[in-house]
């Protein structure tokens, strides 16, 4: 079976970047491609190498992505919110 090869729009979706920087990549050498006719249509796997070493490099300069902790207690307790707003009005009259 064949792998599936995809468009440059493709490429864009899938890396979320500009037409253009998908072509500057490929000029780089840091994207593989080739061309049909006048197209240019690129290996998945070869999309899936580039972000893989991507991930690579982000690790290596940052340490590897950690999930963030999920905070569900809210910011202010809405009653004591209440509290301090009457009690600025009562300052004000």
């Amino acid at each position: 079976m064949s792998e599936e090869l995809l468009t440059v729009k493709d490429v864009q979706r899938r890396l979320r970047i500009s037409e253009r920087t998908v072509f500057t990549l490929l000029r780089k050498g840091d994207l593989t491609g080739f061309k049909v006719s006048n197209a240019w249509r690129f290996r998945e796997s070869d999309i899936t190498n580039y972000e893989e070493r991507q991930r690579r490099k982000a690790e290596e300069l940052h340490g590897p992505k950690e999930e963030a902790e999920e905070v569900r207690q809210p910011l202010v307790d809405s009653a004591e919110f209440a509290r301090t707003v009457i009690r600025a009005r009562e300052l004000v009259v």
